[in-house]
């Protein structure tokens, strides 16, 4: 018997971006342990799979998403979540303290990793936000360089400014 169900949203019509698909891992209590976005078919994800897929648009996950990126920001806090993925004490610091930035705001990796209670250790940061394991409902991309622009995202700055632009961050809040 499989524990893993994947729920598939078609994202581009919503973000306007080239990555197509949004994917949420869940465990058989509907608990989401790991997200991706992906420019494939549903059928790439049976391949990386243990369990079945689901593409049913009235899905509380699938609804929660598309609000998301209509503009409901609070619609993702909907979807239960926790990373099966093996953590340091600093990642779990770091993916907590950016679970607090909120929506249509950005932290400086600076900040983010004082927040996390880590001074200095902004670059450590950098490697958590590319390995967070729940982009997404862990806002990975609300975390910018103290210098200005966006920086790098796992899935391109072009989605970054998208996800952002959603949560109507105007650009105009320069972190620190």
């Amino acid at each position: 018997m499989h524990d893993t169900t994947i729920v598939i949203v078609d994202t581009h019509a919503h973000t306007g971006v080239s990555y197509t698909r949004f994917a949420l891992y869940c465990d058989q209590h509907g608990v989401v342990y790991k997200t991706a976005f992906s420019r494939g078919q549903p059928a790439d994800y049976t391949m990386q799979a243990v369990g079945s897929v689901v593409a049913d648009q009235q899905h509380p996950y699938v609804v929660a998403v598309r609000a998301y990126c209509a503009g409901d920001c609070t619609a993702l806090d909907v979807i239960p979540h926790q990373s099966r993925t093996a953590m340091t004490p600093f990642q779990r610091a770091v993916y907590q303290a950016m679970s607090r930035i909120p929506y249509g705001q950005v932290r400086s990796y600076k900040e983010l990793a004082a927040a996390a209670g880590y001074p200095g250790a902004a670059r450590a940061v950098g490697t958590a936000c590319k390995n967070n394991p729940l982009p997404l409902l862990v806002p990975c991309h609300r975390v910018v360089p103290a210098t200005g622009g966006f920086g790098n995202y796992i899935y391109g700055t072009e989605l970054k400014q998208q996800l952002l632009r959603i949560e109507g961050y105007s650009g105009s809040q320069l972190p620190l």
